[in-house]
């Protein structure tokens, strides 16, 4: 953590050339140190260093998800092509179906239509 930049002796100074008794100006001056001390104490800063860990963390979470969406895709990309490929072997199985069916019907055709 940094601290706050306050020139008190500067503040004391300016309020008393403004024509502030010398009293006025030390209380006013005490408020102000306090009050500014009370902000520092209350804010949330975040140090350089904290920020960078934050970022490289988010990075690493960030390369982590790239993996698991390009596994996930990749695994998507293979069930539908391993989908396609049933799907082309059982409309070869059926086309071969088909065609027996045919020539059975074709040679039944035959018989009752041109006995021996």
């Amino acid at each position: 953590m940094g601290s706050i930049a306050f020139d008190s002796f500067e503040f004391n100074k300016t309020l008393r050339d403004a024509g502030f008794e010398e009293k006025q100006a030390e209380a006013l001056t005490r408020a102000q140190v306090k009050s500014m001390e009370q902000l520092y104490k209350d804010a949330d800063y975040v140090s350089r260093s904290e920020l960078k860990t934050d970022i490289n963390d988010l990075r690493k979470d960030m390369q982590q998800l790239e993996i698991g969406m390009r596994n996930e895709v990749q695994a998507v990309s293979m069930a539908v092509r391993d989908s396609a490929i049933r799907n082309e072997a059982e409309f070869k199985n059926i086309r071969l179906m088909m065609g027996i069916l045919s020539a059975g019907v074709g040679a039944i055709l035959l018989k009752l239509f041109f006995p021996h």
